[in-house]
C-alpha cells in the first residue's frame, strides 16, 4: 500500500494514512499486517471507521525505542513511499443496537477502539459511548482535541483521561477508584448487565479490567478485548523463536491447562443431532463464558468424515453429530493476553475403528514428543510422526506442520512452521500438531499441544 500522510500526533505516536490500492472491505476491531525483511512483520489496529471499501487506512504507531520497524523505517517514511501490508486479520466487533458501550483503553491502544467510537456515533440506536482512557502522563492522551470536539458535537459520548500524575489529586477522596481505568469504570454508574465492554491494551490491564467488570456484573459474552505487546526482545537463540520483553513460560503454561478444560468442557455438551456450525458457534459462546479474550485462530470442530479435512477445508457446516460418531475439537482462544491452542478427539458410540484412530492421534504424539526430548529437529520430528503413524494404521496429514505459540500474537513474530525448523524446537515455544487419516475408512484423528519438558 502506498503511504498517503505520515504526521506525528505527539511526541512519540505517528499517524499513517494508506492507500488500500483497490477495494479492501475492514471492519472496526480489525488489524492490518506491515510485512518487514525476512519473513517478519508488525500488527497494527485499523484506527478509522471506512464506509467505503477504497476509504484511506489510518494507523497509529508509537515510536519505541530500538523497534525494528517503529524505531527504523517508521522514522523514515514518507508520502508516496510503499509499505507491504496484509489485511484484514482478526474478528469485527459489532456495534449492538439499544446497548451502551464502555471502551477501555492504555496507550495506543486507543487506536484499537477509535473505528469503534466512529461507528457506533454513526448508529443513533446506540444510547452512550463512554471511554477511559489510561496513559502514562497527561500528553499520551493525544487524539484529547479530536475527543473534546466529539464530544461536544455529541452529548452520547463521554470520556475520561486517566494518568498517574492525574489522579494524586484524588488520592485523599477514594484513592482505590482513582488508579486504573476500570477502576474509573467501576465508578461510573454502569449497568453492566446492559453495556457491551471494549478493551484495547497491555495484557495486564485487561486480565485486571475483565475480572473486576465480571465481578461487578458486567456477563463474560459481552467483554471483547484485544491484547498488545511490544515487537520482539532479542535474546532468542534464533529468528523463529522471538517472543515480547514480557513474555513468561508461566503464561504459557496457564494458558495450556485453561484450553485443556475448556476442550474437555465443550466435549461434554455436545449432542447427537447438532451441526458442526452449531458446534462451533456454541462453542465460542463457553470460551467467552470461561473467560476467553478472544480466539486467535477460528474454532474448529469436526463430525465423521469430516475429521479428514484439514484446518483450511471448509468441511460441511450442515453435518449432523450421529450416536455412534468421531470427533474432534481445536481451539486457539486467548487468555490473559497468552495463546492457548489445544485439539483432541472424541467418540461418541462403540466403533471400533474410530477409538483405535483417536487413540493412535495421541500415541503419536506422545512417541514424537520423546523424540524432541531426545533432541530432534522440527523436520525429523515430523518424518518420525510419519513414521510412527504407519505402524498404527494411518497416514499423517503433511498440512497440518505445528506453529509457534507466544503471547498474543505470536504472528507478530513471523509464521514458521515446526515441520521446517531446522532446529531442536525450544520449551513451551511451539505447537506440535499430529492430524491421522486412517487406512481403512474415511476417517481421522487429531491431537495436538505444546511442546513441554517435565
Amino acid at each position: 500500500m502506498q503511504v498517503l500522510l505520515r504526521e506525528s500526533l505527539s511526541s512519540d505516536v505517528v499517524r499513517v494514512v494508506l492507500d488500500p490500492g483497490g477495494a479492501l472491505a475492514t471492519q472496526p476491531g480489525q488489524h492490518l499486517r506491515v510485512g518487514l525483511e525476512g519473513d517478519d512483520h508488525r500488527c497494527f489496529s485499523i484506527a478509522n471507521r471506512r464506509s467505503h471499501e477504497r476509504d484511506p487506512i489510518e494507523l497509529q504507531i508509537r515510536q519505541v525505542a530500538n523497534g525494528r520497524f517503529s524505531d527504523g523505517a517508521l522514522r523514515r517514511l514518507k508520502a508516496g513511499d510503499s509499505l507491504q501490508v496484509m489485511a484484514p486479520f482478526g474478528a469485527a466487533d459489532t456495534i449492538e443496537a439499544g446497548a451502551a458501550l464502555v471502551l477501555l483503553a492504555t496507550g495506543t491502544g486507543y487506536a484499537g477502539v477509535r473505528a469503534l467510537i466512529e461507528t457506533a456515533l454513526a448508529d443513533p440506536a446506540v444510547p452512550s459511548v463512554i471511554l477511559y482512557w489510561g496513559g502514562r502522563h497527561a500528553a499520551d492522551h493525544y487524539a484529547s482535541q479530536e475527543l473534546d470536539a466529539w464530544a461536544a458535537a455529541d452529548a452520547r459520548l463521554r470520556w475520561t483521561a486517566v494518568a498517574p500524575e492525574a489522579t494524586k489529586g484524588h488520592a485523599g477522596s477514594d484513592a482505590a477508584l482513582q488508579r486504573h481505568v476500570q477502576d474509573y469504570a467501576l465508578n461510573g454508574g454502569h449497568d453492566w448487565r446492559r453495556t457491551r465492554v471494549h478493551a484495547c491494551g497491555n495484557p495486564h490491564m485487561l486480565r485486571d479490567a475483565r475480572q473486576a467488570l465480571l465481578d461487578a456484573g458486567l456477563p463474560a459474552t459481552h467483554w471483547k478485548a484485544d491484547a498488545f505487546v511490544p515487537s520482539g526482545r532479542d535474546d532468542a537463540p534464533n529468528d523463529w523463536e522471538r517472543t515480547s520483553p514480557r513474555f513468561e513460560r508461566s503464561g504459557i503454561l496457564a494458558a495450556r491447562e485453561r484450553s485443556i478444560a475448556a476442550v474437555q468442557y465443550i466435549s461434554e455438551r455436545l449432542t447427537p443431532g447438532m451441526s458442526s456450525a452449531e458446534a462451533r458457534a456454541q462453542a465460542d459462546t463457553w470460551l467467552r463464558e470461561l473467560g476467553a479474550e478472544r480466539n486467535w485462530h477460528p474454532t474448529i470442530i469436526r463430525f465423521g468424515d469430516d475429521t479428514t479435512c484439514t484446518s483450511r477445508d471448509l468441511g460441511d457446516p450442515e453435518r449432523r453429530l450421529k450416536e455412534n460418531d468421531i470427533v474432534f475439537i481445536d481451539i486457539g482462544p486467548v487468555w490473559d493476553g497468552y495463546e492457548g491452542d489445544y485439539g483432541d478427539t472424541f467418540v461418541f458410540g462403540d466403533d471400533l475403528v474410530h477409538q483405535r484412530c483417536a487413540r493412535a492421534a495421541r500415541a503419536v504424539f506422545d512417541e514424537t514428543r520423546e523424540a524432541w526430548l531426545g533432541g530432534a529437529d522440527g523436520i525429523a520430528l515430523y518424518a518420525f510422526a510419519e513414521t510412527a503413524a504407519l505402524r498404527h494404521g494411518c497416514t499423517l496429514v503433511h498440512e497440518m506442520a505445528g506453529h509457534r505459540i507466544a503471547d498474543f500474537p505470536h504472528a507478530l513474530y513471523g509464521r514458521h512452521k515446526l515441520a521446517q525448523a531446522g532446529f531442536a524446537p525450544g520449551d513451551g515455544l511451539w505447537v506440535l500438531e499430529i492430524q491421522l487419516r486412517d487406512r481403512e475408512r474415511p476417517v481421522g484423528a487429531f491431537f495436538e499441544d505444546v511442546l513441554l519438558r517435565g
